[in-house]
């Protein structure tokens, strides 16, 4: 409090003035004169030993009457300070007094100054506090959101871990929060369902490919003698037909057969090494023979080894180039590029075909989706190639995609380790 540096020590004048202005600074006043002072000796005269400011004013006289009183000397009452108003003819101030064992000393300061200085003051808080108090709200609900939506995050990156392979992982309840398990209960019956549906379904294929497969065997068996035996050109026409439907039947069965196996987890591998690139060389030769007015260009490194199933692999090439060869427009080239790095296989095939919307390009690798018939009833095929191909590469630790392109043109890309361990 400023009152107590008048009452430590006598002043004289000259250190009077320089307390006023130090104080008017202090104060943060707009002008000296807002602010005066007066300090008297309580051991001398009132008109004696008395220092005060020019500015004092008249109708005050020199502690307002309490300049020397027996209990401002009294310890008990020492350091004693006094608040209250006075007010001139045209001014009103504020002021305090203090006394102790040898002084007593009374400041004032007109009131709007002090409450302008109060309001400054606060003004000037508040521009430390508001942006302070909004940078702590805002901390605060940062921090809370985080804490409340924790267990969502968690619970987001649980789901996605589970694939068709991984339907019998569920999530634990009792790690999370309380107002979560009835959410994660709920999820952990609706994968429950649906993993008895996906087995049953796979079971289905699987029984019904391994049903179909005898008697197709046989009635193939039956046709093909048949058609050695009879000498009627318009029976053996018949026959013919029949026998490639059959046939055609079995490749259906065989493929179904596989995807149930693939899709259950129960395909298992054989695994060997051998080079990729010689595979592939070999099969681009043999669809030239097949892609009447269609170019094969294949852009491959040299002895590509890669430890993998040989015979899926080779399934899986020859998926990726028929249907490039089947769907590619006339007169254009299919382009096949090839890069390995220290652990991995690409290939990019790109064909150009008639236009595919973003709807059909959406079911690409679905089974027996096979485009739009008017534009594919003629070519040959069941649906079902490239999701096998999708098949192997998964089974392999690899990755199928069909890449971003413009609607007339197809690309896929492949991606295999060349030699991880597959179990």
């Amino acid at each position: 409090m400023e009152i107590k540096r008048l009452t430590k020590n006598p002043i004289d004048y000259d250190q009077s003035l320089k307390i006023w202005s130090d104080m008017a600074q202090k104060l943060h006043l707009a002008e000296k004169s807002d602010l005066a002072f007066t300090v008297n000796d309580i051991n001398s005269e009132p008109s004696k030993n008395q220092i005060r400011t020019s500015n004092w004013p008249n109708e005050f006289s020199l502690l307002n009457r309490i300049s020397k009183q027996p209990e401002a000397s009294a310890s008990a009452q020492k350091d004693r300070c006094q608040l209250d108003t006075l007010s001139t003819s045209n001014e009103l101030w504020v002021r305090a007094q203090l006394a102790n064992d040898r002084f007593v000393a009374a400041l004032i300061v007109k009131k709007n100054s002090a409450l302008n200085e109060i309001n400054a003051s606060l003004r000037r808080a508040f521009k430390i506090l508001i942006p302070v108090y909004l940078f702590c709200s805002v901390l605060a609900a940062w921090a809370l959101t985080k804490l409340v939506t924790q267990p969502l995050y968690t619970i987001t990156e649980a789901m996605n871990r589970i694939d068709k392979n991984e339907l019998h992982l569920r999530l634990n309840p009792e790690n999370e929060y309380i107002e979560f398990r009835g959410f994660i209960d709920s999820y952990n019956d609706m994968l429950e369902r649906l993993e008895r549906s996906f087995h049953q379904a796979s079971r289905f294929a699987s029984n019904a490919a391994h049903e179909l497969r005898t008697p197709l065997t046989i009635l193939q068996g039956k046709l093909e003698k048949s058609l050695n035996q009879t000498t009627n050109s318009i029976v053996q026409q018949e026959q013919s037909q029949m026998l490639d439907e059959v046939t055609r039947l079995t490749h259906i069965t065989k493929r179904l057969l596989f995807l149930a196996q693939a899709e259950s987890g129960n395909l298992i591998l054989e695994r060997s090494e051998f080079d990729i690139s010689d595979m592939l060389k070999e099969l681009t030769g043999d669809m030239e023979m097949l892609a009447a007015k269609k170019h094969i260009h294949l852009r491959s490194p040299q002895h590509i080894l890669i430890n993998a199933d040989e015979v899926l692999i080779r399934q899986l090439l020859t998926n990726l180039l028929s249907n490039a060869v089947k769907y590619a427009i006339e007169g254009t080239v299919i382009d096949l590029f090839v890069k390995v790095d220290k652990h991995q296989f690409e290939l990019r095939i790109t064909n150009i075909c008639s236009p595919i919307d973003l709807n059909q390009r959406s079911r690409f690798f679905d089974s027996f989706y096979r485009g739009d018939p008017a534009r594919t009833r003629h070519i040959d095929g069941t649906g079902l190639g490239l999701n096998v191909a999708l098949e192997i590469a998964r089974a392999h630790k690899g990755l199928l995609r069909l890449e971003e392109s413009s609607l007339d043109v197809v690309q896929l890309h492949l991606t295999l380790p060349l030699n991880t361990t597959i179990n």
